[in-house]
């Protein structure tokens, strides 16, 4: 199966001037509709819980927790980024996290945001359940250097410092 048809997404036309009208407005419903119009123009992929097996945590971010799982009976492994406490994450920060996962999509060493999966609540209003991303299967930075750095060359933690410093600078200018 291949994810590529949704590894770019065009959330809004006007994403920038849709941004603005969310983050002013306290009615989360043009928020929730919003999220699934994306859905069903396929500009955010939807993953049904139902279909990942091999649930493993592999981490805890700022959000909440990450776990490695396999996607519908293949090889093929996603990342899910839950949420710490998702009865308080509201639908404005998810779509805030959407469209910042929209803005750094291009870059080469930034995690490809995949889609989302989703359940219905108590109130039955749609509840975003995860983030679903792409998944790095050498692990973080961190642990990988604390693994590898005394075999890297300098040529390779060179290479490895400015695709690091380049991510950031992409992060940075999409955060201001």
């Amino acid at each position: 199966m291949s994810l590529n048809k949704y590894q770019t997404f065009p959330l809004a036309k006007n994403s920038d001037l849709f941004k603005n009208e969310i983050e002013n407005n306290e009615n989360t419903n043009i928020s929730i509709d919003w999220i699934e119009d994306a859905i069903e123009k396929k500009y955010i992929k939807y993953y049904d819980c139902k279909y990942f097996s091999d649930i493993q945590e592999i981490g805890t971010g700022g959000f909440g927790k990450v776990y490695r799982v396999k996607w519908k009976n293949s090889e093929y492994y996603l990342a899910l980024k839950t949420f710490k406490d998702p009865d308080n994450v509201t639908i404005k920060e998810i779509v805030r996290e959407l469209n910042f996962q929209r803005d750094v999509d291009h870059h080469n060493n930034i995690i490809r945001f995949h889609g989302i999966s989703k359940s219905v609540n108590s109130n039955n209003q749609m509840k975003i359940d995860s983030l679903v991303m792409e998944y790095a299967d050498g692990g973080n930075l961190r642990g990988y250097l604390k693994e590898h750095f005394n075999n890297l060359t300098w040529n390779d933690k060179l290479n490895m410092a400015l695709q690091l410093a380049c991510a950031v600078s992409c992060l940075h200018s999409v955060g201001q």
